[in-house]
């Protein structure tokens, strides 16, 4: 299998930062999710290539075009079936993972018994999939999108206007959870400062039980698939921070956040006008919209359950005797065999696993050995819009969160992906660049939400784009131009 992924041509699908290898696996098996009701065409040979904790996923060019094309058709030829059963899947309540994140709060882990917790390590595993992921949403969004693309081409001719349309009219009408997330905080900060409370430390009194109910709420959102938690300690420097910077401030970030909400509300009311005739197009964009706004809150949902999977795993250490961080490199099957037999994973193989891995669709990880893309990239700078503008500035180059201080305002940043993760560097972009593709990735949900200009599906931006480099981000366009060093 290996042999053959090295004579095919690969699409970046995903890219994460990922702290265990029980995230890894996670999203190894999201690839195969399917309903066969919805969609029956699905990835049968995706890789994901890691570098420590550096995720990056990979489907066949062959088989991305092909599922976008008939399943595409599903839409166009308006299967009702496939539509209806599309829309119960996005309305279901998710009652049961719901229930089990309430048993998972009032249990006392430390009364199971060892066969017991390694059930339980396995419900975080596959009950966040059977609920949230019944079908793997990027195939959906795919496939959509394809379909959306040949409606209006039928619509606007003009390049440029085509682009503005599209990216227009899948905006959703809900905030994203980081930026709702945002704009909680902010709000809680006013309501300190118009209380007079400057400054605080860990152990004031009410300003402090409010972070920490903001802290307890919001800290997960951005772990979905085992990015690191924010401490506690991160939210009462940002309130400091925040608080320093005043009223004025603050209440100036609200209004440009209910500003570019309500800018890019009338944008799309305009698009939707001119497409009032087409109801098989506004039925679809409607459809892609909800598809977006369900991906990025069943995100936030899977955050909450990685809260637990940290404190099965917390006591597995305990009980077992293996360095917590260690147990970041055990698969689901050896962490059952450590708390069935006692069986650890040897030094050696755990030194390999931190260097990288490769996952494979038939099921095989091979640690040994390497996957390389092989593409016909020419490096023009090109891409999809996904958020409308034309923007100029500083190239910032972000993998993981590491780098979000690197990021000044304005700057423009360019990323393989993004996730929850990279929120803050988000926020302070003038324009983002990113190397995965999709209409609703994340990159492109949230700089529509910000109304900044933002370009996906960039092959090898991360190297092409050097950072320091003043460019001209021109989503409308679907180009980028380097302008030169910075000023």
């Amino acid at each position: 299998m290996l042999g053959e992924t090295r004579e095919r041509q690969w699409k970046q699908i995903n890219f994460r930062t990922v702290k265990t290898v029980l995230g890894m696996e996670f999203l190894h098996e999201l690839y195969n999710r399917y309903h066969p009701e919805i969609n029956c065409l699905r990835f049968k040979n995706t890789v994901i290539a890691t570098e420590g904790k550096q995720v990056t996923s990979y489907a066949p060019k062959d088989e991305w075009e092909f599922m976008g094309k008939w399943f595409g058709k599903r839409f166009l030829k308006k299967d009702q079936a496939v539509i209806d059963n599309l829309q119960s899947y996005l309305d279901r309540p998710k009652e049961r993972f719901h229930r089990f994140l309430e048993e998972m709060e009032t249990a006392d882990i430390t009364e199971l018994d060892n066969e017991e917790l390694a059930m339980a390590l396995i419900d975080i595993q596959f009950v966040p999939l059977t609920e949230l992921y019944t079908v793997n949403h990027v195939q959906i969004e795919h496939a959509l999108n394809g379909a959306i693309d040949t409606l209006l081409e039928r619509e606007f001719d003009d390049e440029e206007e085509f682009n503005k349309a599209k990216s227009t009219l899948i905006y959703a009408d809900k905030l994203t959870v980081g930026v709702e997330e945002k704009q909680a905080f902010y709000e809680l900060v006013k309501d300190g400062l118009e209380l007079g409370i400057d400054t605080i430390e860990q152990g004031d009194g009410n300003a402090v039980t409010a972070v920490r109910d903001h802290f307890e709420e919001y800290r997960y959102i951005h772990s979905a698939y085992g990015a690191e938690p924010y401490e506690f300690e991160y939210y009462v420097e940002r309130y400091n921070d925040l608080a320093d910077k005043g009223i004025a401030h603050i209440e100036t970030t609200l209004q440009q956040i209910e500003a570019a909400d309500k800018r890019a509300a009338h944008r799309r009311e305009e698009y939707l006008s001119k497409i009032d005739h087409n109801e098989q197009l506004k039925e679809l964009v409607e459809l892609m919209a909800s598809v977006g706004t369900l991906r990025d809150r069943n995100k936030a949902l899977l955050g909450q359950s990685t809260k637990y999977r940290e404190q099965l795993l917390n006591e597995i250490s305990e009980r077992s005797g293996v360095p917590r961080e260690e147990l970041n490199w055990y698969f689901l099957t050896e962490l059952c065999k450590l708390l069935d037999n006692g069986s650890r994973i040897d030094d050696e193989t755990i030194a390999s696993r931190k260097v990288g891995m490769v996952f494979t669709r038939n099921e095989l990880v091979d640690t040994n050995a390497s996957f390389a893309i092989e593409d016909d990239a020419t490096g023009v700078l090109a891409g999809e819009c996904a958020s409308v503008g034309t923007y100029e500035g500083v190239v910032r180059v972000v993998r993981d969160s590491s780098d979000n201080d690197r990021m000044n305002l304005g700057d423009v940043m360019v990323a393989p992906g993004t996730d929850f993760d990279l929120i803050n560097a988000m926020q302070r972009a003038g324009a983002i660049v990113t190397e995965e593709g999709g209409i609703l990735s994340h990159a492109a949900v949230i700089s529509r939400e910000l109304d900044i200009p933002c370009l996906i599906g960039v092959e090898k931006a991360t190297e092409l784009l050097e950072g320091g480099k003043r460019v001209r981000v021109d989503a409308d366009g679907g180009e980028i131009t380097v302008l030169g060093d910075q000023i």
